[in-house]
C-alpha cells in the first residue's frame, strides 16, 4: 500500500511508510503478553491520542515504530506469522488538516490504486466515535490469484492532524469478525491537543 501513511512523529524526517498490503503480518515477532490499558501515542508539543481495546488482540509500539508506523494491533499469542490480520494506525496530514479529509482519502485510495489497479473501493457506515465524532470509513478490496486480500480504512480528522487506521486482511473469510474488532479499537479513538488542560500526561 504505496504511501498509505506518511508519519512525521520523531522530528524532522517526514519519511514515508510504505506498506504493501499483505506483507506487513508477515514480520512479525511473538508476543508473550497483552497491554491491559489503551495506548497513548505522543506527538511532543502538538497532540496525543490513543485507541481502544478488543478482547483477544494486543498492541506494540516497538513493531509499529520498526515499519515507520504509529501503533500496531494484532491477535494475541504466538506465530503470529500465520495471521490472518493486522491494524495499522498513522497520520496523513500533519498540520492545518481542518477541511482536507475528502482530498486525504482521495489520496489514499489512489496511492494504493498504484499497486493494486484492479481493487474495488466501497465506502461502509461511518462509525461513531465514543468520545465524540465520527470515522470515515473505505473499504478497499484486491483482487489475488489465490482468492482476494482486503483493506478497510478509517480516517479520523482533527485540526492539526488526519488520523488512519487500517485493518489489513489477507483472508477475508475471517474480516467480519476481524472488522468487529476494529471497530471497537476505533470507536475508542480519543484526541487531546496540547491546548486542552488537565492531561493525564503532558504534550510537551
Amino acid at each position: 500500500m504505496k504511501k498509505l501513511l506518511n508519519r512525521n512523529g520523531a522530528g524532522k524526517r517526514n519519511k514515508p511508510a510504505t506498506v504493501a498490503a499483505g506483507l506487513v503480518w508477515a514480520l512479525l515477532s511473538c508476543s508473550a503478553y497483552a497491554q491491559k490499558s489503551a495506548p497513548l501515542v505522543l506527538e511532543p508539543g502538538k497532540f496525543s491520542y490513543s485507541f481502544g481495546l478488543s478482547a483477544g488482540w494486543t498492541y506494540s509500539f516497538d513493531e509499529a515504530r520498526a515499519r515507520g508506523l504509529r501503533l500496531l494491533y494484532y491477535p494475541e499469542g504466538c506465530l503470529l506469522r500465520e495471521a490472518t490480520s493486522v491494524i495499522y494506525i498513522g497520520e496523513i496530514c500533519h498540520s492545518k488538516c481542518s477541511g482536507k479529509l475528502d482530498a486525504a482519502i482521495q489520496e489514499a485510495i489512489d496511492g494504493t490504486r498504484e499497486l493494486s489497479p484492479d481493487m474495488r473501493v466501497a465506502s461502509a457506515p461511518s462509525l461513531k466515535l465514543k468520545a465524540g465524532g465520527e470515522a470515515q470509513v473505505r473499504i478497499l478490496t484486491h483482487p489475488l490469484e489465490s482468492g482476494q486480500s482486503r483493506d478497510t480504512l478509517a480516517f479520523i480528522a482533527h485540526d492539526e492532524t488526519i488520523v488512519l487506521a487500517v485493518l489489513t486482511a489477507k483472508d477475508t473469510d475471517t474480516w467480519e469478525r476481524n472488522y468487529q474488532a476494529f471497530k471497537e479499537i476505533v470507536q475508542g479513538h480519543r484526541y487531546y491537543n496540547c491546548g486542552r488542560p488537565g492531561l493525564s500526561k503532558p504534550c510537551k
